[in-house]
């Protein structure tokens, strides 16, 4: 399965999140997942190619022009240039079965966002899965719960993502999905 990996890209984040994501990436890369990410050499997503890399995954790497430089020393298998951030963010989802949010900034909201709009609207078919260790995404699915509790989008939505902060609950999810795209 292609796996998308959302997350921080910062190397300034609490130790802690590294921690719990890495024990995370390499239970999912120790399997037969490939990796897809934005294609940037440090924080959580360098332990993600890192980790990939070890296990001899495929690796695609999607990168916006602007930051094409970061990209270069990659072994990617695949590597994907798009004109800015969101094509990126759409080029990511496009090229995944399993999309994986884990701590990470703006452009890891954004690119979460996206993707609960994009399988809301039947855009894609992905799973969607938020590792929300240390309750790091409590704020946005306390605003993602007051939409759907306003009526701003119906709450039959309310399925089209999977919350846990249990590392084994989510390789049992990605377990359970790898059989039934079988």
């Amino acid at each position: 399965m292609n796996i998308f990996i959302a997350c921080s890209s910062s190397e300034e984040i609490p130790k802690k999140y590294f921690e719990k994501s890495f024990e995370l990436l390499n239970e999912i890369f120790k399997k037969e997942n490939d990796l897809v990410f934005g294609a940037y050499y440090k924080g959580i997503m360098n332990d993600a190619y890192k980790i990939a890399l070890e296990n001899k995954r495929k690796i695609t790497g999607i990168v916006p022009e602007k930051y094409i430089d970061d990209a270069k020393n990659l072994k990617l298998n695949k590597k994907i240039v798009t004109k800015d951030i969101v094509s990126r963010g759409q080029e990511l989802l496009k090229n995944s079965d399993i999309c994986i949010f884990l701590p990470g900034g703006l452009g890891t909201i954004l690119e979460l966002s996206m993707a609960l709009d994009k399988k809301r609207n039947g855009e894609i078919d992905s799973k969607i899965i938020i590792f929300n260790e240390f309750n790091f995404f409590d704020g946005y699915l306390e605003n993602i719960k007051k939409i759907f509790d306003e009526k701003f989008t119906n709450e039959k939505f309310k399925e089209i993502f999977f919350v846990s902060k249990e590392i084994s609950e989510i390789i049992e999810y990605i377990e359970e999905n790898k059989t039934k795209e079988k």
